[in-house]
């Protein structure tokens, strides 16, 4: 009897249905708990926000903390995507993050705010704002200008352009 035959879908159909509303269900959640706060808010809370049994929620992911790590792994490898794409200059760069931060407005709140705020989660902001350094860093470093030399003026620039880009960024999301 295949899974035609019982009226279910193939596997690899299931799966992706799955991941989809995994999907849906992470971005509703980003919304909740980027206006409530991530300890302000429970699994109840969220299940009445996303208008369904906190069952359902609990079938996709075992614990709030699941579900918020979820939601910012998945906004971290995009920062990280986005890392990677070689140096177009500073307009372009900017384009790029301001893009990623308009169609993910929720959860880059969690992962540049909320996580930066949570004990548990600082991690998470950690690696966000030490790729901005690094990367700001590389660039003063290539710059070839006597700023470069100097390690550390160049880490406190560095260290000042990452705190401007995400206070600017939140800024404007917010």
């Amino acid at each position: 009897v295949t899974h035609r035959q019982k009226g279910r879908p193939p596997r690899e159909e299931a799966g992706a249905r799955r991941l989809e509303r995994s999907q849906e269900l992470m971005r509703a959640a980003a919304i909740a708990l980027s206006r409530r706060g991530v300890s302000g808010t429970s699994m109840e809370a969220l299940s009445d926000d996303l208008g369904i049994p906190k069952s359902v929620l609990y079938r996709y992911f075992d614990s709030k903390d699941k579900l918020v790590r979820a939601i910012l792994d998945q906004i971290l490898l995009r920062w990280t995507e986005l890392q990677k794409r070689p140096w177009q200059g500073l307009d372009a760069n900017l384009r790029d993050v301001l893009a990623l931060a308009r169609s993910n407005p929720c959860e880059f709140l969690l992962l540049a705010r909320h996580s930066a705020l949570d004990p548990d989660l600082r991690p998470y902001f950690d690696r966000l704002h030490t790729s901005i350094v690094g990367r700001t860093e590389r660039l003063i470093s290539a710059s070839g200008a006597s700023l470069a030399k100097d390690a550390v003026m160049r880490q406190l620039c560095a260290q000042s352009v990452a705190g401007f880009l995400l206070e600017a960024v939140l800024w404007w999301i917010e």
